[in-house]
């Protein structure tokens, strides 16, 4: 089951009819998983180098387990972006699976209308707008 054990276990507990969030995919095993269940749409959520330095430096008390140097940071992206090992995180890979892809450079409103720009459209005439979030550990 390997790298595609997560969305196994996302799927297993979604119910049919409802809408869901799934954050910090990372293997293309586990988009190709998610993709096979069906209406499913990917969207690929980035920053700028030097801005995601920024938001873990301002939350690196949570675990310890950020880089708190830049230079250590972008080994620790570089690592995260791609491996020879296919079980391993391959985030280039899953970006450029995407259906869409949005730049959160700004503050939450921004990212927020950018995400309803993409989801609101393609909603079912007469149905609520909302989504469950499910974050899988």
């Amino acid at each position: 089951m390997g790298s595609v054990f997560w969305a196994f276990q996302a799927l297993g507990r979604m119910a049919a009819g409802k809408d869901y969030v799934i954050d910090s995919i990372r293997n293309p095993g586990e988009v190709k998983a998610l993709a096979e269940s069906g209406d499913f749409i990917l969207i690929a959520v980035d920053a700028p180098i030097e801005t995601r330095f920024v938001r873990v430096l301002q939350r690196s008390g949570r675990d310890g387990k950020e880089p708190q140097t830049f230079e250590a940071f972008k080994l620790s992206e570089a690592c995260e972006l791609g491996s020879k090992n296919r079980s391993s995180q391959q985030l280039r890979e899953c970006a450029q699976m995407a259906d869409f892809r949005v730049c959160n450079d700004s503050g939450k409103d921004s990212f927020f209308k950018k995400i309803d720009d993409i989801l609101i459209p393609r909603q079912t005439p007469g149905l609520a707008r909302g989504t469950d979030g499910m974050r899988i550990p």
